[in-house]
């Protein structure tokens, strides 16, 4: 009876141990979580971001807006975002470009202004309409992966409780 109560009084402790850890472990799976998302969402992003004018007859320069995506850990380590960068701010800024490829708009087709011979070489090699912009979706695209790497995440983390509690 004194061993069943001594096992009982161990596992408790262990468990104990367990609930205290959880914060802290809990954090590192989101950091480790974060910085694959990271990657995945800057993979998908386009490279450049050519054509935003800043002003000045300024441009943002190539792989701009691969690199304003950054990781986000919630302030007790409960979730992970990724999203823009706060810097540029405005219109034409790292919140609102990334806005913008993401939510995407459709790429119209230039049939008024062009010369006959033109539309001539466009019937004779027809080249298929690309109907948004490039990269469009890059968030949403990685939400699939996010949903699998988080399940992959916490059955390893079950099998760490798990293992603890064997020993």
């Amino acid at each position: 009876m004194q061993e069943i109560s001594r096992d009982l009084r161990r596992l408790s402790e262990r468990m104990q141990q367990i609930v205290r850890d959880a914060p802290e472990q809990q954090r590192a799976l989101h950091e480790r979580l974060g910085e694959t998302l990271l990657d995945d969402v800057r993979h998908r992003a386009p490279i450049s971001v050519k054509g935003h004018d800043l002003g000045h007859g300024e441009y943002h320069e190539r792989g701009t807006l691969r690199r304003w995506q950054t990781k986000y850990i919630g302030t007790r380590g409960g979730y992970a975002a990724i999203r823009a960068a706060e810097t540029p701010k405005g219109v034409n800024g790292a919140g609102a470009i990334t806005n913008y490829v993401e939510n995407g708009h459709r790429v119209g087709s230039r049939r008024q202004g062009v010369s006959a011979r033109t539309r001539r070489r466009w019937k004779q090699y027809p080249v298929p309409p690309k109907s948004f912009v490039s990269g469009r979706g890059f968030y949403h695209a990685a939400h699939a992966t996010a949903a699998r790497l988080l399940t992959q995440a916490a059955e390893r983390w079950a099998d760490e409780i798990a293992r603890e509690l064997s020993e």
